[in-house]
């Protein structure tokens, strides 16, 4: 049996990655985060002050109020924070606002691994220290196709 579609067949899962809104695409990375613990379980049956009380993984909703450009997901579970700027997989893009914020955090991570190490320039030489702040502070831009990636991250 072939693991590709025949010709005119439709691979299911491309079909829903290529299909999904960001909103859909933030709903399963929070449900899976919860799952591994990044974050405390809620129910319908709970209180509205209960469940503000809760530490859940922090999604950027639309606000005038908001910083332009933040990304969309913080999460934080043990010493390790991951924060997560999210597209489509067909047609996303990332604004001029997001991609300032992205380079700011990615030189926050760069810090780290050069403080980890003690060398300026250690973020292009030194893997070891790369990995463990990427593992402390990630930062990331996913599409549903890091799907693979997203599992690794929050294991």
């Amino acid at each position: 049996m072939s693991e590709r579609p025949e010709q005119g067949e439709v691979d299911a899962a491309a079909f829903f990655r290529e299909s999904m809104t960001e909103h859909e695409f933030m709903s399963a990375i929070i449900a899976h985060a919860v799952a591994r613990g990044w974050g405390e379980p809620i129910d319908r049956r709970m209180t509205k002050k209960e469940k503000a009380e809760k530490l859940r993984p922090y999604h950027v909703t639309i606000s005038k109020k908001g910083a332009a450009g933040f990304p969309d997901l913080v999460m934080v579970r043990n010493g390790r924070q991951v924060i997560a700027e999210l597209k489509r997989e067909k047609g996303g893009r990332t604004s001029v606002a997001q991609r300032k914020w992205l380079d700011e955090l990615y030189a926050v991570q760069l810090a780290i691994i050069a403080e980890l190490c003690g060398v300026a320039g250690c973020a292009v030489l030194c893997n070891r220290h790369t990995e463990i702040a990427r593992r402390l502070f990630g930062v990331y831009e996913w599409k549903p196709s890091s799907w693979p990636e997203i599992e690794a991250v929050l294991a």
